[in-house]
């Protein structure tokens, strides 16, 4: 993982190099010299990598995180010397060249104290290469990013002959039993009690695709009112009660909301639902409390309703109060298992021109029998083939792989392990970028590759622009069945979802490699683990309330979700300095950011979901933001000098209250700006090129 952060700071180095102003003196030439160690020390990373991933020396660990820190520190510099360099380069008024000359001592103190930060990183770049010949780390060759590369360079190839098929049938395969009966048992006419249907089996069993298969099936045909609710780990009686409110009662309005008690809403939903016919899935529930917590809510008033909920806890499909009936999830027999991994690893585009077809089939037939029916490591397993179609890497699956403990524990990790290793450096973060966001969380591509380009982890490739790169990862991921498509339209993945076996990897593999650390609580926030490394990206889940810059000063990335739980007096921008991705996701009512957020001069990416927000000016001060997306928030005044940041490229905001056009300066550089006023729709008026 630090190659990638190495590699990163280098792809933005690229794209943003310091301008050779006279003002700055010797910096652009010390920061050019510094990027050369870099990419000289890029090479070693990989040796570095692969014996860390092989377990071979536990030390390496903090010598990974150093290369790591020096990279972002790095980025650092790099950005402040530019922010430096547009300040001193501007075409200054007679005020403004005496104001100039009387900031010169400023600027030369501003000047020394990048030379210093310069040289001390760079004693600390000689400090690392000592300790890689300490460890005899050798510097790779490259040959196998090089593969990696055109492993790319193929799958993009492919993508432009052939997409994927993503039909609804793809995933149903050896379900049509469970799927019939638990639709005959939803849509039981004589049964008029208020029933709960359980599916109940292991992680990754396909508890939920026929679930959500029956859902699309019967719900809206059949049900006056329904709602998918997931629970998962992270439960909170809120967040469950506000997406009941959303999907069953139709209602996107939490204005009400956010002035009621849980038990307020419980009786809002149940005097809602008590003269409706009604369908409720509760998807992936863990704790028979979870489901104590929200029964109240569900009337019985003998039409015909249901309440269907998928988990891996028998005791909880026994424990509800009310008529029950328990679905047990079997696994795919042989047969089953052969035709799904044949559709994930042969899909279409692979097969053209091939002659060896029957020699995969065979070894592929012995590979799926290993899966022992468990259709989510089938599917991996074939997705991870589909990309890799050499009997020797077959071959060398079937070795190296535990299938013993696989078929004793359940446990899969040995094969996304595997599927995860084949991935380039850019893949890997934005594999675990999107385990980031809360499980069964439909992610907007559109959001998701923003956020990958903002982060660096999108490579200039020649003849594409970024978000067409960006966009051919996401398919990429698909196809390799990492990820699941949630919403397409005209052949164009609009969301997508992880499974919730993937994430809880992906997301305990993020945390021990320091790329991300997700928390739920200020304790883990404000608590370091020995087995991870220190991480600059921080994503915060429903009610933590903490000063986080105070406990993390050097974090990059800070992601809020359920942002409505803040307690809005206790957190605070402060020590964010180095921020460069914040995004606010869930918020309800009025929120006044606060000034301090204009010293956050890094910023690259801000995002605002849900609630009205009031701008200071100070966010004019943003100098190197690139993307202001609050296209499904509402913002209450737009300040005037926003628009002419010179770094800015993409600004959607589709609903201001309040925006003083004709005071406005646009700068040249924006490729797509959408700003609505009042409640006109986002294709009223905007520009885009």
């Amino acid at each position: 993982m630090a190659e990638h952060a190495v590699a990163a700071v280098l792809q933005r180095a690229g794209a943003t190099v310091i301008q050779e102003v006279a003002s700055l003196g010797q910096v652009p030439a010390k920061v050019e010299a510094l990027k050369s160690e870099l990419k000289r020390m890029q090479c070693f990373l990989r040796d570095a990598d692969a014996r860390m991933e092989r377990g071979e020396n536990e030390m390496l660990s903090q010598l990974v995180s150093e290369v790591r820190d020096v990279a972002y520190s790095v980025e650092i510099i790099i950005d402040t010397a530019n922010i430096l360099a547009r300040e001193t380069s501007r075409p200054p008024s007679l005020l403004g060249a005496i104001s100039k000359g009387a900031c010169y001592p400023v600027h030369c103190k501003r000047l020394y104290s990048i030379g210093k930060r310069i040289d001390q990183v760079t004693a600390r770049v000689g400090a690392i290469f000592r300790e890689f010949a300490k460890y005899s780390i050798s510097s790779s060759t490259g040959l196998n990013e090089t593969r990696h590369s055109m492993d790319e360079n193929e799958s993009m190839r492919a993508r432009r002959l052939t997409l994927p098929d993503f039909g609804d049938d793809v995933d149903v395969i050896g379900f049509d039993s469970e799927i019939n009966q638990v639709k005959d048992e939803l849509l039981d006419s004589e049964n008029k009690d208020l029933t709960v249907i359980s599916l109940v089996g292991p992680g990754g069993a396909g508890k939920s695709t026929i679930a959500r298969k029956v859902y699309n099936l019967v719900a809206k045909k059949h049900f006056n009112s329904c709602a998918w609710i997931c629970i998962s780990q992270q439960f909170t009686v809120y967040g469950a009660l506000k997406d009941i409110v959303k999907g069953a009662m139709g209602s996107q309005d939490f204005e009400e909301l956010g002035t009621m008690s849980e038990m307020e809403i419980i009786k809002k939903i149940h005097s809602f639902l008590k003269d409706k016919r009604y369908l409720v899935v509760l998807d992936d529930v863990w704790r028979i409390e979870d489901w104590d917590m929200v029964q109240a809510a569900f009337p019985d008033v003998k039409n015909g309703s249901r309440i269907a909920l998928t988990t891996r806890n028998s005791a909880v499909s026994n424990h509800p109060n009310a008529r029950k009936i328990i679905q047990e999830v079997k696994l795919l027999n042989n047969d089953e298992s052969i035709e799904l991994f044949n559709r994930k690893a042969f899909p279409s585009y692979v097969l053209h021109g091939r002659d060896d077809l029957d020699s995969f089939r065979e070894l592929g037939k012995a590979l799926a029998l290993k899966g022992n029916g468990l259709p989510l490591a089938i599917v991996v397993m074939g997705g991870f083939l589909s990309k890799n179609l050499r009997i020797t890497e077959w071959r060398r699956m079937v070795a190296s792989i535990n299938w013993d403990a696989m078929k004793n524990e359940g446990d899969i990790r040995a094969i996304l392990d595997l599927s995860y290793y084949d991935l380039s450096s850019n893949l890997k973060v934005c594999f675990l970028y999107i385990t980031s966001f809360p499980e069964d969380y439909a992610v907007p591509v559109g959001l998701l590759t923003k956020l990958w380009i903002s982060e660096g982890f999108i490579p200039n490739v020649h003849g594409r622009s970024l978000e067409e790169t960006a966009l051919g990862y996401v398919e990429e991921l698909a196809q390799r069945c990492l990820i699941l498509i949630e919403k397409k339209s005209s052949r164009c993945i609009r969301t997508v979802k992880v499974h919730d076996v993937l994430r809880d990897w992906g997301i305990g593999r993020a945390r021990r490699e320091g790329f991300l650390k997700d928390c739920s609580s200020r304790d883990e926030v404000e608590t370091s683990y020995s087995n991870e490394m220190r991480a600059y990206r921080v994503v915060l889940y429903d009610s933590v309330c903490v000063k986080v810059g105070v406990a993390m000063p050097n974090l990059h990335t800070l992601l809020i979700f359920n942002a409505a739980r803040l307690e809005r007096n206790v957190f605070s921008f402060r020590g964010l300095n180095y921020l460069r991705i914040l995004y606010f996701d869930g918020m309800r009512g009025r929120w006044q950011l606060p000034a301090e957020i204009g010293q956050m001069v890094h910023l690259r990416y801000l995002g605002l979901k849900g609630g009205t927000y009031v701008l200071p000016a100070s966010v004019s001060n943003l100098t190197n933001l690139h993307t202001f997306d609050a296209r499904d928030a509402v913002v209450e005044a737009l300040p005037i000098d926003l628009l002419s940041i010179s770094t800015l490229k993409h600004v959607h905001i589709y609903k201001v209250e309040s925006w003083s056009v004709w005071k406005t300066t646009i700068q040249s550089n924006l490729k797509s700006l959408f700003i609505l006023p009042g409640s006109q729709h986002p294709k009223a008026m905007g520009r885009s090129n």
